[in-house]
């Protein structure tokens, strides 16, 4: 199976609401030469794994995509990594300090990148992101 068609197998399961095998297609396809490192795969992984409420596994995949690939997943990968860390902080769903030390972290830097993408005429886009972003402090 091709790259192309491995994601839209992943999306359609996410669609569908079966996150695990969303999470069961990225994996696959994350383990193959032509789709290591996809950027979108690993997207889509966080979300899969946002929805099995791992939150902490979800920032790592967003936080991996941006990596990879910045520019073609950065809103994706940014609100991902906003969302998931809600759970971290609100719901407390993990306990470990080092980690939200850790996604305190990966937060600001995604909220750097994705402050700096916006253009002179992004004002409110700007504003929105800056409001959202200080709340979750």
């Amino acid at each position: 199976m091709g790259v192309k068609s491995s994601l839209k197998e992943a999306l359609k399961h996410l669609a569908s609401g079966d996150a695990s095998a969303c999470e069961d297609s990225c994996l696959s396809l994350l383990k193959t030469k032509e789709g290591k490192n996809n950027a979108n795969a690993l997207v889509l992984l966080g979300k899969s794994q946002f929805l099995l409420n791992r939150p902490w596994r979800a920032l790592k995949a967003y936080a991996k995509a941006l990596e990879v690939d910045a520019d073609g997943v950065q809103d994706k990968a940014c609100k991902g990594i906003a969302e998931a860390s809600t759970i971290l902080y609100c719901e407390g769903a993990d306990s470990d300090g080092a980690d939200r030390l850790e996604a305190t972290k990966l937060v600001t830097e995604a909220n750097d990148k994705l402050l700096s993408s916006f253009g002179p005429g992004d004002h409110y886009k700007w504003h929105d992101q800056h409001v959202a972003f200080v709340s979750f402090l």
